[in-house]
């Protein structure tokens, strides 16, 4: 499985203060949705990715399969996939994953 470099910094609200941790061990293979690192998902819908002024750039296709990646322990509730073009996109880890992907 390819595994793309994707270290990066999470803002954590602790008790009011802001603290910035560097997110770069990717140690989780089992998702709380019951994912795994590994498996293969198909996308229900297309996908469009806005530039920073929200303006679309692309589309992903529906039926597109993309690859669970690893998460880490580092960003509790972030999980990992990869999509065809290699490009790495987290998501909340729970169970509405599933209303945007299926199993493929």
């Amino acid at each position: 499985m390819h595994l793309p470099s994707r270290g990066y910094i999470v803002e954590v609200d602790n008790d009011g203060e802001i603290e910035k941790i560097t997110v770069d061990t990717f140690d989780v293979l089992t998702y709380e949705c019951g994912l795994k690192a590994g498996e293969k998902l198909r996308l229900k819908m297309p996908i469009p990715l806005e530039d920073e002024r929200g303006k679309v750039v692309r589309t992903i296709p529906k039926d597109s399969v993309w690859t669970v990646l690893s998460g880490s322990s580092q960003d509790p509730g972030c999980l990992w996939l990869e999509e065809p073009g290699g490009d790495a996109h987290s998501w909340d880890d729970d169970k509405g994953i599933f209303q945007v992907f299926g199993r493929a």
